[in-house]
């Protein structure tokens, strides 16, 4: 009896242990990436006025597509209201995606610069593009396959925007 006592107490402990807390593999309040991912992949990307929605729109599908839970945050918003936008040095995360719970592949958009309204009429904004994974994902191959896919679907199309 005690023998299966002892089993199961290591079975439990054995089952419960994680590489890294679940906290750790939480995303921040502010959209800062889980501590326990490093960054795989990180693009810019430069978009006319009227493609915004439509580059935000082939990022998406490309998430979802892979699994991805999608949400988008107030700044989609803020970036179309110029009246959101009249500090210096505008940035924000216009969408976060994240595979989970808990976390192991979180990737976010990051408006870095709106230029709209411009006297030369060369109206754009930069986006870029950030993907953090788990270390094991990136050991084992999973995100360079992800990375791989995303820049076939979906890289090449931004580029051309």
């Amino acid at each position: 009896m005690k023998r299966v006592f002892m089993l199961l107490v290591i079975v439990f402990l054995v089952g419960c242990s994680e590489p890294y807390p679940a906290a750790d593999q939480e995303i921040g309040v502010k959209g800062e990436p889980p501590k326990a991912l490093v960054r795989a992949y990180h693009q810019q990307f430069q978009a006319a006025d009227k493609h915004y929605v439509l580059a935000l729109g082939f990022i998406h599908a490309f998430l979802v597509e892979q699994g991805f839970s999608v949400n988008y945050t107030r700044c989609f918003d803020d970036v179309l209201d110029v009246t959101k936008r009249t500090q210096a040095g505008f940035s924000c995360i216009a969408l976060q995606a994240e595979q989970g719970p808990p976390t192991k592949v979180y990737v976010r958009v990051v408006i870095d610069e709106v230029l709209f309204n411009q006297l030369d009429g060369n109206n754009r904004l930069l986006l870029s593009v950030e993907l953090f994974a788990l270390k094991g994902y990136l050991q084992n191959g999973t995100t360079e396959r992800l990375i791989d896919a995303f820049d076939i679907d979906v890289a090449r199309v931004l580029s051309q925007l």
